[in-house]
């Protein structure tokens, strides 16, 4: 095996697609190795571990979606302009960020007790942002 070396992006790339199809638990870090032809120790250099790639890929794609729905809806007063504009800014990240929303919203295998305390957190905030919309 050829052991290039690949950026932070390419690695997460890869790693993102292979969550997907095989889930986070069906992934290992070989898996992501073999599937960038990039050494094992590659991968550990950038991200410590497998749990440091699923922290970077949530991290650097869906956790800061509350941020943007709040801020997409600050320059509106109207109240059906702002719901537009929360809707709108939601469907942006979530086209933007499907693999990513699937892997962290819609996969059902079981997932460690910290990164679903994670997802129900950043779920629950979404959640609480529509519900004090809608009031």
């Amino acid at each position: 095996m050829s052991t290039k070396r690949h950026t932070k992006q390419d690695l997460l790339e890869a790693a993102s697609h292979l969550f997907e199809q095989k889930g986070y638990k069906g992934t290992s870090i070989r898996d992501i190795a073999k599937a960038t032809d990039t050494s094992i120790s590659n991968i550990y250099h950038h991200f410590g571990s497998k749990e440091g790639v699923w922290k970077t890929i949530h991290e650097t794609s869906v956790m800061d979606l509350p941020a943007k729905l709040r801020n997409a809806m600050a320059a509106e007063t109207d109240p059906l302009l702002r719901f537009k504009s929360l809707l709108k800014a939601h469907l942006e990240v979530a086209s933007e960020y499907r693999r990513e929303s699937r892997i962290f919203f819609l996969d059902h295998y079981p997932v460690d007790p910290n990164r679903n305390k994670v997802n129900v957190e950043l779920q629950n905030s979404i959640l609480g942002i529509y519900v004090d919309e809608l009031t």
